[in-house]
This record gives C-alpha cells, sequence and structure tokens, in this order.
C-alpha cells in the first residue's frame, strides 16, 4: 500500500488527490490541524482539483474562520472551467 501511495504521490496531479484523501481521514480522526495542512498540500500539488477548496472551506465554517472560508472558495472560482464556486458565493 505504501509503495502505491509513493508512486502516486510522484506524479502531480495524482499527489493531489492522495493528499486529498490524507485530509479526509485526519477529518475522520478530528484531527483538523491535520487536515488543513494536507488539503494545502492536495492544493500545492494539484490546484485544479477541487475538493480540497470545499474541504478547507467546511474546516473554516466549522471553525468560525470567516475570512479563510471566503479566501478558499475565490481561490477555488480562480481555477479554469470550475463552476462551482462562483455558484456558491452568491
Amino acid at each position: 500500500m505504501r509503495a502505491a501511495a509513493q508512486q502516486l504521490e510522484a506524479t502531480p496531479a495524482a499527489a493531489g488527490v492522495v493528499y486529498n484523501l490524507k485530509g479526509g481521514l485526519y477529518l475522520a480522526k478530528a484531527d483538523a490541524a491535520a487536515a488543513e495542512e494536507a488539503f494545502r498540500t492536495a492544493i500545492q500539488k494539484n490546484p485544479n482539483l477541487l475538493a480540497p477548496y470545499y474541504a478547507l472551506a467546511g474546516i473554516y465554517l466549522r471553525e468560525h474562520r470567516p475570512t479563510r472560508l471566503y479566501r478558499s472558495f475565490k481561490a477555488a472560482g480562480g481555477q479554469p472551467k470550475q463552476a462551482g464556486p462562483h455558484m456558491m458565493m452568491r
């Protein structure tokens, strides 16, 4: 399993998915700080992957961090061919 994860992390697009999944696991363990770090890494590895932007927004919403919440949706809206964030920012 670790070898497969290492291979995926070697490809930037796939690495974003791996870190997004890690973030989800950290959230399931109620470790929001580790989840936030994993989601941020997912965005660095693959900025076109929307899921980590939404996951970060969920963390910020639960933690009452409106400025970060807004920035997360704004950043997601800047991604090419992504309509979802624009529809949510009304």
